[in-house]
């Protein structure tokens, strides 16, 4: 007669495969618990309400693989002795918390390592979505007092020099063209947006009649690319804010970009 010491150290592939089916019901029931039932209170943050659930889902499986290993143990040992409770004791042990609640714990780490990622992910989706929308958003903005003051001074430049009437004009339809089509992507280069910039300061020089200067860059910034129409706006929103001068100093636009690394 077989004891049970002798049924671990020897097993037929059928024996293997009956102590294997004992150990699936605990283990099914255990994963299934643990990812949709346990999972929700982590994502909630009530880890004492885990804590708790997780040791009667833990003390469930040790029953369920006990009750599912003596109710298949006469197939896989036929001649092996009664089981004693000691015995009763380890099997629920090793069956229901090494195995089944191992296989719980595994597959909810696995779920939350995945679901952490997965929500990164789409946070980086959104900050990007966002970042779009609002270069999009910044791109589509003319500021409304630029437009009427450019309108009216050259509304009256055409009644009372022409030559800077058409001056006006070119720089406005340039400043514009930048604005409405050369602003589609999301990227241009800095030389260009800079030019532009230049464009506009001399525009206000005209339109308020004021002094504007504007210093040279630092850094080399051939064929560096910046995100489209972000200095225009920057100086744009400055310009606009400012007193007419028309006996002061001027004002002064500091602007310095400063390329690292090939950056």
């Amino acid at each position: 007669m077989k004891s049970l010491a002798d049924l671990f150290r020897y097993q037929s592939y059928q024996s293997a495969l009956i102590y294997t089916a004992s150990l699936l019901p605990a283990c099914i029931f255990s994963v299934y618990l643990f990812l949709y039932y346990l999972f929700p209170f982590i994502k909630q943050k009530r880890y004492v309400v885990f804590a708790g659930n997780a040791i009667v889902i833990v003390a469930l499986n040790c029953i369920i693989a006990l009750f599912f290993y003596i109710l298949l143990r006469p197939f896989s040992c036929p001649d092996c002795e009664t089981i004693t409770l000691q015995e009763e004791i380890n099997i629920a042990g090793n069956n229901g918390i090494n195995v089944a609640g191992f296989l719980g714990f595994v597959a909810l780490g696995i779920k939350f390592t995945k679901n952490r990622y997965l929500q990164q992910a789409h946070n980086r989706i959104l900050s990007r979505q966002k970042i779009k929308s609002e270069l999009k958003l910044l791109k589509m903005r003319i500021q409304p007092g630029f437009l009427f003051e450019s309108l009216q001074a050259l509304y009256q430049k055409i009644s009372t020099d022409e030559k800077q009437a058409s001056e006006l004009l070119l720089k406005f339809s340039e400043l514009l063209s930048y604005t409405l089509y050369e602003c589609n992507d999301d990227f241009v280069f800095a030389e260009r947006e800079l030019a532009v910039i230049h464009k506009f300061i001399e525009l206000e020089k005209m339109i308020k009649q004021t002094k504007f200067t504007f210093i040279d860059i630092s850094g080399n910034i051939t064929k560096k690319y910046i995100p489209s129409f972000i200095l225009l706006s920057l100086i744009q929103n400055c310009v606009i804010v400012l007193p007419d001068t028309n006996n002061a100093e001027p004002h002064c636009f500091d602007l310095k970009i400063y390329v690292e690394n090939n950056q």
